[in-house]
């Protein structure tokens, strides 16, 4: 009786054993997280983006300027700019080495202006290449001589100003929440004029496409980076000049639904088609966090 108790233990220690050994070999290993890790959704551009790349001068006249380009959809949602034009969605764009490799900086606006205009359908990932476009040959307010701003003729200070000691400077002082939930969010913020001269935040239309637009990110970081992804923005629309120490108070409704506990700043990007030439474009940024 003894021999078949101890044999009858046996055969359960093996048979846990195998158990125990095919229970591990089945679970899935926990991948290991560094504490600095963000997760990779985090990291992930999430907006509207058109990239243009490759650009090249066609051909050169004196009043117009002939380029080729290819146009890359490296958002990841489907592009329709008629659409977005049509509803105010904020589209991302971006330009390689080639822009400033042939010397076509000064013509950044009129390229993005004339895309806007276009009956473009492009989906994520999908590019266009050998595209053309036409365009103006004068550089009036890129000259590298002098600094030119636009002032609408109901500025008190109306006319053009190529003295770049008198060019404005535009920063985002403050950020105030004024209303959250867990889908939306209602700031408040503060645009103040810190330079010499006077901002045009309206553009030479009557179009509020080329106006001064406020974009909106949600980040992990409190700088843009990468990892920061838009979640909406607006034009100004009911201000044409900001007049030197003059400060702009706005208010924007954003979607914050996309946000997690590793992406908690709202990042809020002046000028984000650099529609307005300013002394010092590198303060055009500021956070504030959601708790």
């Amino acid at each position: 009786m003894r021999k078949y108790d101890m044999f009858t233990r046996y055969v359960l220690v093996l048979f846990s054993f195998a158990l125990c050994t095919s229970i591990l070999s089945c679970t899935p290993s926990k991948k290991t997280v560094g504490i600095d890790s963000i997760p990779l959704s985090a990291t992930t551009y999430d907006g509207y983006r058109l990239s243009i790349v490759d650009l090249s001068i066609k051909k050169k006249k004196k009043k117009s300027t002939i380029i080729e380009y290819s146009l890359i959809n490296t958002g990841r949602n489907h592009i329709d700019v008629q659409r977005f034009v049509v509803d105010n969605t904020p589209i991302l764009f971006e330009f390689d080495h080639s822009l400033a490799a042939n010397e076509m900086e000064g013509y950044k606006n009129e390229i993005i202006s004339k895309l806007l205009g276009e009956t473009l359908r492009l989906s994520a990932g999908q590019s266009d290449n050998n595209r053309s476009m036409k365009l103006s040959s004068k550089k009036s307010a890129e000259e590298e001589t002098g600094f030119t701003i636009n002032v609408g003729g109901g500025s008190s200070s109306s006319g053009k100003y190529y003295d770049k000691n008198y060019c404005p400077d535009l920063q985002i002082d403050t950020i105030k929440i004024l209303k959250l939930t867990k889908k939306w969010v209602t700031i408040e913020y503060k645009v103040t004029n810190i330079g010499k001269g006077p901002a045009s935040l309206s553009g030479e239309t009557k179009d509020e496409n080329d106006n001064l637009f406020i974009r909106a990110h949600i980040s992990g970081a409190t700088r843009m980076s990468r990892g920061a992804f838009a979640v909406g923005g607006a034009y100004i629309s009911d201000r044409d000049v900001l007049e030197a120490g003059d400060t702009y108070t706005g208010v924007l409704r954003v979607n914050i639904k996309k946000r997690t506990r590793y992406t908690s700043n709202l990042i809020l990007e002046l000028d984000a088609y650099s529609s307005v030439r300013e002394c010092n474009e590198t303060n055009n940024q500021n956070f504030i966090f959601i708790k």
